[in-house]
């Protein structure tokens, strides 16, 4: 497996459950000797996760050059989104005041709404939305529909490093819905 170049913690779940069939089918007695006698388990340790405090988010939140990543950030922090997930955000989403609910994502490769991972189009899944998320969400969305903004661009699509799935002076996104989030431009 090393040669393929295996990662350690895929080897070590394939000797487990090799030894768990070994192990059973020795305890049926359809086999007398156990071929892991002498067969040390892969070594696996996973590297140390470090969370940001509240304090480190805001900061990195605030580091952002623009509302996109803000946007990103914020979602990504606070109700748990998925890069793809917090790509595809929709004010529409906002189920209750303190509810989000996430039924699409911008998938990788296509750079387009797809649905969620292991669903069907038209499932979702409901995340909690906290306070603080909730009122950045409401007050990213008035810049993004235009309605607060005092240059002459009444909508804000982004470049392609950025978004394309930005809502615009009439509400409506390039990725369907009314997105208010931000998407690989390279539709």
């Amino acid at each position: 497996m090393e040669l393929d170049k295996v990662g350690s913690a895929s080897q070590k779940n394939a000797y487990l459950v090799l030894k768990l069939v070994i192990d059973a089918a020795r305890h049926r007695g359809a086999i007398t000797l156990d071929p892991f006698l002498d067969i040390a388990p892969p070594d696996y340790v996973p590297n140390e996760v470090i969370i940001p405090t509240f304090a480190e988010l805001n900061a990195i939140r605030d580091a952002a050059e623009d509302d996109d990543l803000r946007l990103v950030i914020e979602l990504m922090s606070g109700c748990g989104h998925r890069n793809g997930e917090a790509h595809a955000a929709n004010i529409k989403s906002i189920v209750a005041d303190d509810v989000y609910r996430i039924s699409e994502q911008i998938h990788g490769n296509s750079v387009k709404p797809a649905p969620l991972k292991h669903r069907k189009r038209g499932e979702f899944r409901e995340v909690p939305l906290p306070r603080k998320t909730h009122e950045f969400i409401s007050h990213i969305s008035p810049i993004r529909t235009g309605q607060t903004r005092t240059d002459t661009s009444s909508s804000r699509e982004m470049g392609p490093a950025t978004s394309a799935c930005s809502i615009t002076s009439t509400g409506t996104s390039p990725c369907g819905g009314d997105g208010i989030g931000v998407s690989n431009g390279r539709t």
